[in-house]
């Protein structure tokens, strides 16, 4: 999380920081960050396994054949609904998650929090 979304590129890291120190609020936050950082780990290996199964599931004949082409095809349709529309819910819910932790805990609005280059 913090090389993708908490860096000074995106968000006002300084801002934040200062507010947290005053506020005593640094542990919490840092403990938030580490919550969201497993979340995100956890979109990954869910998307790893519902792949896995997938392609087990999906994929039954051997490669090369025109057979194995078109279950190849039917694996990448189906993907979309079993695998991509929920890991990006679940990344929607995480950014959430964060975008609350941080405005909670030091009372920023959503434009105070964004770095000044993104807020326009």
């Amino acid at each position: 999380i913090r090389t993708l979304v908490y860096n000074p590129k995106f968000i006002n890291v300084d801002r934040i920081r200062q507010r947290l120190n005053e506020s005593d609020n640094s542990r919490a936050f840092e403990t938030r960050l580490q919550n969201a950082t497993y979340l995100l780990a956890s979109t990954f290996l869910f998307s790893s396994a519902m792949n896995y199964i997938l392609a087990r599931w999906v994929v039954t004949s051997p490669a090369g054949s025109v057979s194995f082409n078109e279950e190849l095809g039917q694996m990448t349709l189906l993907s979309y609904p079993v695998i991509a529309i929920p890991s990006m819910l679940m990344m929607m819910g995480i950014f959430y998650y964060l975008w609350r932790t941080v405005s909670g805990l030091t009372g920023l609005k959503l434009e105070e929090i964004l770095a000044s280059n993104y807020s326009r």
